[in-house]
């Protein structure tokens, strides 16, 4: 591909129907090239002039030698499709899936998470960066308003995404989903009688996480087995969803059975003693 081309793909790749339709996102930043799988980059662009880590130039030597088309540009053209304040020099065409729920297999204990709707796309960002820290294995999406290849999700999850499946379904298809795979979704909802902590969570579990302001819609709640409530401080309104999120999956990962071979130091610490 020419460079003129490879410039307009990378431009166009900021808008999210080309996302959607090509399944492909751009990353831009030392931090996120090196957090990707290598296997999931298309192509690299770069300015030798601008890259001045170590890493990052032989994390491109390294693609080259893969066999990824590279493309190298000058500050001037890098600066003219970087969409960061300060231009790294460095930016990747990576493959950004996004599975159908029903085609979506479980392989680990670790929790998902569930929205329909994400009022900032910083918000989810940051949700994700959180189950990416507390070994959540993906993020289901309902409906189509989320867009979880957005730059600023990407940035504000620092690379989180890329360690999660990301899955898209509605509500029937998130019921039938959790029978099939033996997974209990949990509402979180700010009226619910049980307390999280007050019992154990369901050894495998989907926190459902509604708008930040209209809380989990009625179609949705139907699907769950459960509500949950955090428990907060009186006169407390609500947390945000990236907070709430972040909330139920430490517990989900305090609570969590250790994985086999852990010593007993790391048994005590997990069940917080």
């Amino acid at each position: 591909m020419r460079t003129d081309a490879r410039l307009d793909l990378v431009r166009r790749l900021h808008q999210r129907d080309v996302r959607d339709s090509r399944r492909e996102a751009l990353i831009e930043g030392v931090r996120f090239v090196l957090s990707v799988d290598p296997r999931r980059v298309r192509a690299v662009v770069w300015s030798p002039k601008l890259v001045t880590s170590g890493p990052a130039r032989r994390w491109v030597r390294a693609r080259e030698r893969d066999g990824v088309p590279l493309t190298r540009l000058t500050p001037e053209e890098f600066r003219s499709v970087s969409s960061a304040r300060r231009a790294s020099g460095v930016a990747a065409v990576i493959r950004a899936p996004i599975a159908e729920l029903h085609a979506t297999h479980a392989r680990t204990h670790g929790p998902w998470l569930a929205v329909r709707t994400v009022r900032a796309p910083g918000n989810l960002g940051t949700l994700l960066r959180s189950a990416a820290a507390f070994g959540a294995e993906g993020l289901i999406l309902l409906g189509g308003s989320v867009d979880p290849w957005d730059r600023d999700v990407i940035r504000a999850s620092m690379g989180g995404i890329f360690r999660l499946t990301v899955a898209r379904g509605d509500a029937p298809d998130l019921a039938r989903w959790g029978q099939r795979q033996g997974i209990s979704i949990l509402a979180a909802t700010p009226d619910a009688d049980d307390l999280l902590g007050r019992r154990p969570l369901p050894r495998r579990v989907v926190f459902l996480l509604g708008d930040e302001r209209r809380g989990v819609s009625a179609e949705d709640l139907r699907t769950c087995r459960g509500r949950v409530r955090i428990p907060m401080a009186p006169g407390t309104d609500s947390l945000n969803l990236a907070q709430a999120g972040t909330v139920l999956l430490y517990e989900a990962q305090r609570t969590r059975p250790p994985p086999r071979g852990a010593t007993r130091g790391e048994r005590r610490e997990r069940r917080g003693r």
